[in-house]
């Protein structure tokens, strides 16, 4: 037995005694990038939905969202 060796040392980037790199570095590197990635720190980006510019959109700019078919049936209940 190796001091350490365990289960709490478990990682996803070693497999026996190789380390994988390459999984670590796309792991790490997208950790690091922003989850919006824009022009400038001011602009607002590109809406999600329709692809305007949420610059010239203004603040009013939304989209209804469609319900989730899961909760479908839940609409055809009926109170008395």
């Amino acid at each position: 037995d190796q001091p350490g060796g365990g289960d709490d040392l478990r990682s996803p980037y070693l497999d026996g005694d190789q380390l994988d790199v390459r999984a670590w570095a796309r792991d790490a590197l997208s950790l690091a990038l922003p989850a919006q990635i824009v022009c400038r720190d001011e602009c607002r980006g590109l809406c999600p939905t329709c692809g305007a510019n949420l610059n010239e959109a203004g603040p009013d700019h939304a989209h209804e969202r469609a319900p989730d078919s899961r909760w479908a049936k839940l609409g055809e209940l009926r109170f008395e």
